[in-house]
């Protein structure tokens, strides 16, 4: 039975920058819930909102407008004091433009000459290990087949709404 408690709750989340005289929604009226132990997958192209949304949750950024809901707490509310705690102890973040291996994964070792049985039971052991502590995963991506291959579900974005929310990944696909 799959596990519906709810780790992060997102309700109409905007965030809009003011650029010169036009204003830009990055993220625009989006609603989402995120179960503890759920692996979730933004996919979307370039400027879809993916990043700013991601940026929302992990405390980085404030939003315009809704509540962002984690550990009970409206992280739209918490002053910057609170919001420096809630990612230092709650969220972990590796961002893609550290380049610490590029094209690299974590199946792969440094001369890329492990075998498919090791890469898939490494992956396995990582699951396990994202399920036993209780871990939720939210991976930024525009590649479908990444997504579809690491995460339990896919949330799709396009101009800064969430198009879709409820794609989830086979069992037997992962």
């Amino acid at each position: 039975m799959p596990n519906t408690e709810t780790a992060i709750q997102l309700e109409h989340v905007s965030r809009q920058y003011n650029m010169g005289g036009a204003t830009i929604r990055a993220v625009n009226d989006v609603s989402l819930s995120i179960a503890r132990n759920e692996f979730l997958a933004l996919l979307g192209s370039s400027g879809s909102g993916k990043s700013t949304l991601l940026n929302l949750i992990a405390g980085l950024d404030r939003p315009t407008a809704g509540s962002i809901m984690a550990q009970g707490q409206n992280l739209a509310e918490l002053t910057s004091i609170e919001l420096a705690r809630y990612r230092c102890n709650t969220i972990g973040m590796i961002f893609q433009s550290f380049n610490l291996l590029p094209r690299m994964t974590l199946a792969d070792e440094p001369t890329g000459n492990l075998d498919s049985a090791t890469g898939e039971a490494i992956l396995s052991l990582l699951r396990d290990v994202q399920r036993q502590l209780g871990m939720t995963i939210v991976m930024v991506t525009h590649e479908r087949p990444l997504a579809e291959r690491y995460a339990d579900r896919l949330a799709i974005m396009g101009d800064g709404k969430l198009l879709s929310a409820s794609e989830t990944v086979k069992e037997d696909a992962r």
